[in-house]
């Protein structure tokens, strides 16, 4: 696994105060406050905001962000790819389109609400990660944003 959060990325750096603890790889969004939070819009259409690691300050993509801290984030463009944090429970496939689970991470079709409509896919994965057993936590894949 990379340690970085941007593989291939043509999008532009941004920095805003964060809302709330995010993390690396979390997809973000912008609210009214100026602040940035993890997405909260489970499977709708959203710009392709991803946290990355502060490197500035010698931080990895380990190291989660406080609320009040300023956030390093990519505003990736299509075909951009990023290691993105994917929702524990689904194996992802390479070729897979995932969509906001709706708390920053990311998720398959099956994993969304079935009220959830309509489903906007935010990527593709590019590497397989299974977070299907017992015990899974949240981990990151390569994605490309779509």
């Amino acid at each position: 696994m990379s340690n970085t959060i941007q593989l291939k990325v043509n999008g532009r750096q941004e920095e805003r105060v964060a809302h709330a603890a995010l993390s690396p790889g979390h997809l973000i969004e912008v609210i009214s406050t100026g602040k940035v939070q993890k997405n909260a819009t489970e499977g709708a259409a959203c710009a392709p905001l991803f946290a990355i690691e502060d490197a500035l300050q010698g931080n990895d993509v380990d190291t989660a962000y406080a609320a009040a801290d300023p956030v390093q984030y990519v505003h990736a463009l299509p075909g951009d790819e990023v290691n993105a944090l994917m929702q524990a429970g689904p194996a992802y496939a390479v070729g897979e389109k995932v969509y906001s689970a709706g708390d920053g991470t990311l998720t398959d079709e099956a994993g969304l609400s079935t009220t959830t409509a309509p489903t906007i896919p935010v990527g593709i994965v590019k590497t397989a990660l299974d977070l299907s057993g017992s015990g899974a936590v949240s981990a990151r894949t390569a994605i490309t944003i779509l």
